[in-house]
């Protein structure tokens, strides 16, 4: 069973109960996640054999709001391994020396824990200028080298770490054995609306009237959490409007209120504007990172017999 751990307060809270059904849509994102997880469990006895250590690191970046925290910790359960989660702005409620000791505690508590996943939440937090900054973030890379560059048999633990602000992240967490693997995790699309839809009014008695489909093309640009809060507004007026009618009928019941369309149409909450600036920023991140991949293809050695030799020399090396 998956426990959740959550610091910098050292406390157990108990069965982590989050599930992949609890969340609609990014299915594509929950294959990857769960390979980087289930494959070097699956196939742990190969990794042992050939001294391969699976513990690289993962960043799952997006708009806010899309759900990456409890997409991580559903991913733990499905699973089935430890979870520790990490906020960094709780570091700062520490000192320095406090939180250093603090990482070091988190990792050691990982290794205890195996087969545990680290989930590190804002990492850009630990990001920028500032000694204190500065402190922190190095024995953070420090722990990290030491998964990346020991070899711990029967002993798996994953890295992932979540941003809203992924051009903030310091270089160094880039670089090889550390964070080896970027997911970007967007806005959902109309079938992952739809889904979102789905999951949040599936416990809840909805009206033949209320078109799911319909909702999911009128939100386009909304993530998650807008629209859960948007159903719940609508369930609100559901009851609120079921209440109304007990106290003029002088009748209670315990009866769940049904949801219909014209609950939806009364909902009025005050949405965030994002701006194409927003979303200009992702793409720039991963255009900058697709520059740096090293291209494969440039490995593959040049055919002696199918490959006429000159064809390597076409430019003129003492041209002006």
């Amino acid at each position: 069973m998956a426990y959740v751990i959550t610091y910098a307060h050292s406390s157990w809270l108990g069965e982590n109960d989050a599930t992949l059904s609890d969340i609609g849509g990014y299915d594509d994102i929950k294959k990857q996640l769960l390979s980087f997880i289930q494959h070097p469990m699956n196939h742990r006895q190969v990794y042992q054999k050939y001294y391969f250590i699976p513990n690289y690191g993962l960043l799952l970046y997006g708009p806010p709001g899309c759900g990456k925290t409890l997409l991580i910790k559903a991913i733990a359960q499905e699973c089935n391994v430890h979870f520790i989660c990490v906020k960094s702005c709780e570091l700062f409620c520490l000192s320095v020396m406090e939180a250093t000791a603090k990482i070091k505690e988190i990792f050691e508590k990982a290794k205890t824990a195996t087969p545990c996943l680290i989930f590190w939440d804002d990492l850009d937090v630990l990001c920028g200028t500032g000694i204190r900054k500065a402190v922190i973030r190095t024995q953070l890379l420090r722990e990290m080298d030491d998964l990346s560059q020991r070899y711990y048999p029967d002993k798996l633990i994953f890295f992932i770490s979540a941003t809203n602000k992924p051009e903030y992240i310091d270089p160094d967490f880039m670089k090889s054995g550390r964070i080896n693997q970027l997911i970007y995790m967007p806005l959902p699309d109309f079938e992952g609306r739809k889904a979102i839809f789905q999951t949040v009014l599936r416990k809840f008695p909805v009206a033949p009237d209320v078109d799911l489909e319909f909702l999911a093309k009128r939100t386009e640009g909304l993530n998650g959490a807008d629209i859960t809060l948007l159903c719940m507004q609508a369930v609100k007026a559901a009851v609120k409007q079921s209440k109304m009618k007990e106290i003029t009928e002088s009748k209670e019941g315990d009866s769940l209120p049904e949801i219909t369309r014209a609950h939806f149409s009364a909902v009025r909450f005050r949405l965030c504007v994002r701006s194409d600036d927003v979303f200009r920023k992702y793409e720039m991140f991963m255009q900058s990172l697709g520059k740096t991949i090293f291209p494969m293809n440039n490995l593959q050695s040049p055919d002696p017999v199918n490959q006429p030799v000159e064809d390597h020399f076409d430019d003129d090396l003492y041209a002006d």
